[in-house]
C-alpha cells in the first residue's frame, strides 16, 4: 500500500454526562492507527462502542478530547473537501433529482457545468443508476438511495471516503448486493476508504485491513490484514475461517 494519509495519534474522547461517574463518559481510549493511500480499512466492533464518534473526528465534525488526527501531516480540526462522508441515514436533498444530488458538490464548488455533468454521469453509471438521472429520492428504494449517496461522495473526488455503516438499514439481500457494488467501485477507482460496521461478514468481504475495537471505552484489540483474493466468496474455507476467528475475538469482549 501507499503513503499514510490518515494518522490517528492517541485519540481519546469524553462526553459530559451527569449520570456517569466523574460526570463524563469515555467512548474512545488511546486509539492509534494509520490509514494508507488506496487502502480499504474497516473499523469493526460492537454497536455503541465509539466507531462513529471516531469517524466524525476524522471527518472534522468533532474534536478529540485528547490526541490528534493528521491528514498528510496536517492536523484535522474542521471538515474538508478531501474527506467525503457516506452516512447510514441517507441524507439526500428531496427536492433534487438523482443527477442534482450527485452533481451538487462540484456545482456549489463553482466547477463548470460541462465538466461536472459528465463526471456525475460517470458515477451514476458506475453505481448502476443509468436511466434514473431525473428521478427524485421519494421514488427510489433504500438501496438505490444509498447508491446515490455513494455516487455523490465519489463525484466530489475526495482523497478519502468515510463510510458510517452505510448498509446497516438495508435488508440482507440488498445489503449483499451493495457490498458487491462497493467492492467493484473501489477496485476500479482505488480511493482510500475508511468503513465502519458491526457486521463481521461485511468486514471480511470488503476489507484490506480490519481494525477490531473493544466495547466502550473503545480500544484497538487486534488488526487483521486480509489477503483473500477478490472477488471473495462467502463460502470459501479462508473466508469462513477468518470470520470464525474474528467472531471469537469479538465475543471474548462480550
Amino acid at each position: 500500500m501507499g503513503e499514510t494519509v490518515i494518522k490517528c495519534d492517541h485519540i481519546s474522547k469524553k462526553f459530559e454526562s451527569l449520570k456517569a461517574k466523574n460526570n463524563f463518559i469515555e467512548v474512545l481510549n488511546d486509539v492509534s492507527f494509520d490509514v494508507r493511500a488506496g487502502e480499504f480499512t474497516v473499523l469493526l466492533g460492537p454497536g455503541q462502542c465509539g466507531k462513529t464518534t471516531l469517524l466524525n473526528i476524522i471527518a472534522g465534525h468533532e474534536l478529540p478530547s485528547g490526541g490528534r488526527v493528521l491528514e498528510r501531516d496536517n492536523e484535522i480540526k474542521d471538515p474538508a473537501p478531501s474527506r467525503g462522508m457516506v452516512y447510514q441515514d441517507i441524507r439526500l436533498f428531496p427536492w433534487l433529482t438523482v443527477m442534482g444530488n450527485v452533481s451538487y458538490g462540484p456545482k456549489v464548488q463553482g466547477i463548470d457545468k460541462k465538466d461536472y455533468l459528465p463526471r456525475a454521469q460517470k458515477f451514476i453509471d458506475l453505481v448502476g443508476l443509468t436511466g434514473f438521472e431525473d428521478t427524485y429520492p421519494i421514488k427510489l428504494s433504500g438501496g438505490m438511495k444509498q447508491r446515490v449517496g455513494i455516487a455523490r461522495a465519489y463525484c466530489n473526488q475526495p482523497d478519502i471516503i468515510l463510510m458510517d455503516e452505510p448498509f446497516g438499514a438495508l435488508d440482507a439481500q440488498t445489503r449483499y448486493m451493495m457490498q458487491e457494488e462497493l467492492s467493484k467501485i473501489w477496485q476500479k477507482e482505488k480511493n482510500t476508504v475508511l468503513f465502519v460496521t458491526n457486521n463481521i461478514e461485511e468486514a471480511v468481504y470488503l476489507a484490506d485491513r480490519i481494525i477490531v475495537f473493544s466495547r466502550c471505552p473503545a480500544k484497538i484489540k487486534k488488526e487483521y490484514q486480509i489477503n483473500i483474493p477478490r472477488p471473495r466468496k462467502l463460502t470459501s474455507v479462508e473466508f469462513l475461517e477468518l470470520r470464525k476467528e474474528i467472531t471469537a475475538q469479538i465475543e471474548d469482549d462480550m
